[in-house]
């Protein structure tokens, strides 16, 4: 299973895909060692497409098994939308702040995040930050057009068609941040399919052109100011990405991607 957010890197993901699976696992946990104490830890999650709810007792009972602290497991079903989203949190029992992640279902999408947005609004001191979105979950009328953040990032992502009838995503992306951005677009697989880009503030990538994909994610990073040069923040995140991506097949094998053959285009 895939780790998704770890470090300084965050992970968000949109699908576009008419399910042949309409199933998906989600497993939450906590990272060891990675906050004030272990009633602080971060958390981090993983996802598996799924042909059956049959499946997901499987996959549960095996991520049990695997003895994380905090563990959770959510079933995403073809008769709700979810998001799952990332927060900081704020712990006033023990005195310390953590990252979690959590799952919120609706009849639609947009009852699912008007959700989340009551549940900040009635606590609103336990929250640390803006919850982020990592993934949109909508079975029943997948959107022909997305816009929307994905992370800090403002993305526009189209569904499209080749002239043989395959699928096919067209994508724009824009950094309206003060601070210069890298980000890996990648499939559902984890296969990259763009990337790493160097995104300066108040630029952008146009009219990027994926086929037969119905399902993106972005790896993305952004600099610290003042702290950071440009290609220390590009050499973090190719650092992190190496081992846990792959480049697309050649004849039908699977290559391990080599951060050093990686262009970067801003």
């Amino acid at each position: 299973m895939n780790k998704y957010i770890l470090g300084f890197i965050g992970v968000f993901a949109i699908s576009f895909a008419s399910f042949a699976q309409d199933y998906m696992f989600i497993g939450i946990h906590g990272i060891k060692e990675s906050g004030a104490s272990y009633w602080c830890q971060n958390m981090t999650w993983e996802k598996k497409a799924l042909n059956s709810s049959a499946e997901y007792n499987e996959l549960k009972t095996a991520f049990y098994g695997m003895k994380y602290d905090w563990p959770g497991t959510y079933l995403l079903t073809p008769k709700q939308a979810a998001v799952v989203y990332e927060v900081d949190m704020k712990d006033f029992s023990f005195n310390c702040q953590h990252k979690t992640i959590g799952v919120i279902q609706g009849i639609t999408l947009e009852e699912a995040e008007a959700k989340l947005q009551q549940q900040v609004a009635e606590k609103p001191k336990m929250y640390a930050g803006k919850p982020e979105i990592l993934l949109r979950w909508n079975p029943k009328s997948l959107p022909e057009v997305f816009k929307g953040k994905m992370g800090k990032l403002d993305v526009t992502i189209r569904k499209l068609k080749t002239s043989n009838g395959s699928p096919m995503l067209q994508v724009n992306v824009a950094n309206n941040t003060q601070l210069k951005a890298v980000t890996c677009i990648t499939d559902g697989n984890v296969t990259i399919l763009g990337g790493p880009f160097l995104i300066q503030p108040g630029s952008g990538l146009q009219n990027l052109v994926f086929s037969n994909v119905e399902e993106i994610e972005f790896f993305t990073s952004f600099s610290q100011p003042g702290k950071q040069p440009e290609q220390s923040f590009i050499d973090e995140l190719k650092a992190w990405i190496k081992g846990e991506i792959t480049t697309p097949p050649k004849e039908g094998e699977t290559e391990s991607f080599d951060a050093a053959c990686m262009c970067v285009r801003g």
